[in-house]
């Protein structure tokens, strides 16, 4: 099948931009610029065409906690309201709260997303349904107990082995230990050996909170860059490290030698009082950064435009000059690039993840020059104003998601049957 996006006002590759350019798309890939004639066409005119939007870090299923645990720091936020929730999951609420998240992706220009949870063939079932690019890796933590390491090791593999039964490109495993302080050195290493023998992503969360980096102190004797690096976590692995925000000057030239992606999530941060990223510093070091929600739980919403603005804004703070081009590239091609995946930018011989937003909106005029649309792609669009998301050459969305009050009833059946109920 062969679509054509016609005409479009202006393409953000996300390297450049270009005016008035036609997009030719075909089995899923991008061909060429100047086809006039496809079996699909949309008419562009008024629209800015930009690579499909990567969430490089989620825990897409905590729809069905959006709003229950608000006004806490980390660890409070965890122990005392969802991990005694988590406890009551089932395959039924994490597939269908996962649904919604996708749809809510979907419809706000994210074509690819980054998921660490529980019961992760069941978010990779619902991507499949819905047409989303996904890589999957179930959330795994022994808690320093070694008579569960193994158990959690058996859970990731039952991941990538349904993955792999799936046979769909779009779907893509990782391996995801939660983290240093949730992971034995047992279990972190077994999961760098698998990703390195299977070439695929490392996701973990790494330097989140001030107390997560004192704890690895008094437990380890060294942050937990420097614990992971300690025993060769990184080497030769493709590692995407969520938050990095109190990371070291010594930690920082090791996240630059081992190629360590920093997924970053302001928003979340923001709102468990985290703290704020460098992330301005870590680009300028070539250290690579991407751009994450977090879960809906602590964000709470999946819609990276805001995190695109809220990343921009806070890092006015110590560089006014922080361009938004950069914001738009940590969003789609730096997540890419972390994830080895040929997307994340309009360009002949790509994958064809490409979303059109409608600029006939009040709050995107006047524009007068082409710089404009960049600068209003990061401050002023909104999910909403996706008119068109389109992944591997399929149109996903078109401005709404059919069947969505469906889908969350479904979510609040299955929570209440679970048992998991909001005091």
């Amino acid at each position: 099948m062969s679509l054509l996006i016609k005409n479009a006002s202006f393409i953000v590759t996300p390297f450049k931009v270009v005016k008035d350019k036609s997009i030719y798309i075909e089995n899923g890939e991008i061909v060429e610029f100047e086809t006039q004639e496809a079996d699909i066409v949309i008419d562009a005119r008024g629209m800015v065409a930009l690579p499909g939007l990567i969430n490089l870090h989620t825990h897409i299923p905590m729809t069905f906690l959006r709003g229950i645990a608000e006004d806490k720091g980390l660890e409070e936020w965890l122990n005392e309201e969802i991990w005694p929730r988590e406890k009551k999951l089932n395959e039924k609420v994490v597939y269908y709260s996962s649904l919604l998240g996708i749809a809510e992706s979907l419809r706000f220009g994210t074509t690819s997303f980054v998921d660490m949870y529980f019961f992760e063939e069941k978010v990779a079932e619902a991507a499949e349904k819905l047409g989303a690019r996904a890589w999957v890796g179930e959330g795994i933590f022994d808690f320093f107990e070694k008579e569960k390491t193994e158990e959690e090791i058996k859970r990731a593999e039952r991941v990538l082995k349904r993955v792999k039964k799936m046979k769909n490109e779009l779907i893509n495993p990782t391996i995801a230990p939660h983290s240093v302080y949730t992971c034995s050195k047992e279990l972190l290493q077994v999961c760098s050996e698998i990703a390195r023998e299977k070439g695929i992503p490392l996701h973990i969360h790494i330097s989140e909170t001030k107390e997560e980096v004192e704890e690895a102190r008094k437990k380890f004797g060294m942050t937990p860059l420097l614990y992971l690096s300690s025993f060769k976590f990184f080497e030769r692995n493709r590692v995407i490290g969520a938050h990095g925000i109190w990371l070291s000057a010594r930690e920082l030239v090791l996240a630059r030698k081992f190629n360590l992606t920093i997924a970053h999530c302001p928003i979340s941060n923001l709102k468990l009082g985290s703290g704020i990223a460098p992330i301005g510093k870590y680009l300028k070091r070539g250290i690579k950064v991407g751009l994450g929600t977090d879960g809906p739980a602590s964000n709470n919403s999946l819609d990276m435009f805001e995190e695109m603005k809220v990343a921009a804004l806070l890092q006015k703070l110590s560089d006014v000059r922080f361009p938004t081009l950069e914001v738009i590239k940590m969003a789609t091609v730096y997540g890419a690039r972390a994830l080895g995946f040929k997307g994340g930018v309009i360009e002949e011989n790509r994958p064809a993840d490409i979303i059109l937003v409608d600029l006939k909106k009040p709050h995107f005029m006047p524009i007068i020059k082409k710089e404009q649309v960049v600068n209003n792609l990061v401050y002023c669009a909104k999910g909403e104003d996706v008119a068109y998301t389109i992944v591997n050459g399929e149109i996903v969305c078109r401005g709404s998601v059919e069947n969505l009050e469906k889908i969350e009833s479904k979510v609040l059946e299955e929570v209440k049957k679970a048992g998991i109920v909001y005091e």
